[in-house]
């Protein structure tokens, strides 16, 4: 499957350092962006497609996973069946990620164009 084609939800770009469970091994890996159904996370060595994992993540706990597409160090996930209390954590943090996408779009003075401005302020 190509990277993002059938996309369902809105995926939120993050930088977020995690630790990815594959068995008995666990090794670092990156959240580049996540959306309520799934992630694209960077990984310092490939990994096979369908390979079940879980995250292990501070802020919302440990989600189960299976990998959808590989390609080079980056790889798209699929959140399988999260627990409740998971959901809800991850639904908080994606709702304050949007809030915060949206408040910074709307605090932004609007350039204006064709006059003279100093640090944003019409000059007289």
């Amino acid at each position: 499957m190509e990277p993002g084609l059938n996309r369902r939800t809105r995926r939120m770009a993050i930088q977020w350092q995690t630790t990815l469970l594959q068995g008995d091994t666990r090794r670092p890996c990156t959240i580049v962006d996540v959306s309520r159904s799934g992630a694209r996370i960077r990984l310092a060595q490939p990994i096979a497609p369908r390979t079940r994992i879980t995250l292990l993540d501070d802020r919302v706990g440990p989600i189960e996973a299976s990998v959808v597409w590989c390609r080079g160090d980056m790889a798209g996930i699929a959140f399988q069946a999260l627990l409740p209390d998971v959901a809800a954590k991850l639904r908080t943090v994606l709702q304050a990620l949007e809030a915060g996408e949206t408040r910074g779009t709307a605090e932004r003075p609007r350039p204006q164009f064709g006059r003279r401005t100093h640090f944003g302020t019409p000059s007289k």
